[in-house]
């Protein structure tokens, strides 16, 4: 048995299975730069992929540390694009930590690949050359100004908590500036 829940908690496992399984912890390296088989689901159309993994930071919170312990960047995603697909889902969690993250964007712009960071983007590694970079998107400086505003004010740590009423709020806005608009401040 292998995963997040076996790199977290062997030794429930081992508890309750009494030691009649092997627990692999951690990733398989040895399938790292696979592409997967993507015809087995051939209505998907967007490659989900890792160009780095591990992270920079030590959150408290995060698990990532006890999964990817080591920060490992690739140079290049290129292999990992599936043909014909035009989306392309990063899985990393913290892409803007890696040496080659301009190598990344740049096959992303040659490719003209619609790029979605799943994991989000470490704004404490955002500079006036990432937001160029990532542009494309076609967001707005009210925008990134309203989501920089609510970071500091609601976020912690560059992320936003999920906490009740902040998900409430965001899931049942009509519109993005709904979902991000901070309230005046009271007297």
């Amino acid at each position: 048995m292998g995963g997040v829940y076996a790199t977290l908690c062997p030794e429930h496992l081992r508890e309750i299975f009494k030691n009649r399984i092997e627990i692999h912890q951690g990733l398989v390296s040895e399938v790292e730069d696979e592409l997967p088989d993507y015809s087995l689901v051939p209505e998907w159309k967007a490659s989900i992929l890792f160009s780095s993994r591990g992270c920079i930071r030590r959150c408290p919170f995060c698990s990532v540390p006890q999964i990817e312990p080591e920060f490992k960047a690739k140079r290049s995603i290129r292999h990992l694009i599936y043909p014909g697909h035009k989306k392309v889902i990063f899985w990393d969690n913290n892409i803007l930590a890696s040496r080659y993250w301009r190598n990344i964007f740049n096959e992303l712009e040659e490719l003209d690949l619609e790029v979605d960071f799943n994991q989000g983007l470490d704004a404490r590694l955002l500079t006036e050359e990432v937001a160029l970079r990532i542009k494309r998107p076609n967001w707005t400086a009210e925008q990134l100004e309203m989501i920089a505003k609510a970071r500091r004010v609601i976020g912690y740590w560059g992320a936003f908590p999920p906490y009740e009423g902040l998900k409430k709020k965001i899931l049942t806005a009509r519109n993005f500036k709904e979902a991000f608009q901070l309230r005046p401040p009271s007297k």
